[in-house]
């Protein structure tokens, strides 16, 4: 017997951002008295005439009407959460326990990337380019996680799960890597329909 029921926290949510330089003469709390009711909460983000608009239920509208204005609206996908210590992925700096690295070279506690003098080296990938690279077939991995879990509304495990099988189910980084590094000498391809920001 389930003696409490809550809403899951993000699953009942949907993020999607709309681009005006018009709203940012007005506070977060302002525009979101503008907003239609299916509007729970308004961010405005720093050094960007973007506005992160949080909606009740797991549909995404096409546009919102923020009174003047009938502005397009655009899924929100954050950024890959790297950490500035370790730079592994999924926490921060602050919440680190691993060992630092310089982020040039890979190496372990030895020094900072300030510092360095060797030659680019990720120990992601194994290949010549400093950690956080976003060339890096990882963050590539890391940045699908976050797109399939965002669209599907499926958790962050789930889909790393998903992403990581092959066709017997195992996990196949390595085919990940050579598709991420074909897909990056390819032509790129965008989604219009959708936005990205760092944490």
């Amino acid at each position: 017997m389930f003696e409490t029921v809550k809403a899951h926290p993000t699953f009942n949510y949907s993020k999607g951002c709309v681009y005006s330089q018009d709203l940012y003469e007005f506070s977060e709390e302002e525009i979101l008295a503008m907003c239609p009711s299916s509007v729970q909460k308004v961010t405005k983000m720093r050094n960007s005439n973007m506005v992160l608009l949080t909606f009740f239920g797991s549909t995404l509208p096409d546009r919102v009407h923020i009174d003047p204005i009938n502005l397009r609206v655009r899924r929100f996908v954050s950024r890959p959460l790297q950490c500035f210590s370790c730079y592994g992925y999924g926490h921060g700096k602050s919440s680190c326990k691993e060992a630092a690295r310089c982020g040039n070279c890979s190496a372990l506690d030895s020094h900072s990337e300030e510092h360095c003098i060797a030659a680019a080296y990720c120990f992601h990938c194994r290949d010549a380019h400093q950690v956080c690279s976003r060339q890096c077939p990882r963050y590539h991995l890391e940045q699908d996680i976050l797109q399939l879990a965002n669209t599907h509304f499926i958790s962050l495990g789930s889909a790393r799960r998903e992403l990581l099988k092959d066709g017997t189910g195992a996990t196949s980084y390595a085919s990940l890597a050579a598709r991420s590094s074909a897909e990056s000498v390819g032509p790129k391809t965008t989604t219009p329909a959708t936005c990205s920001f760092g944490q």
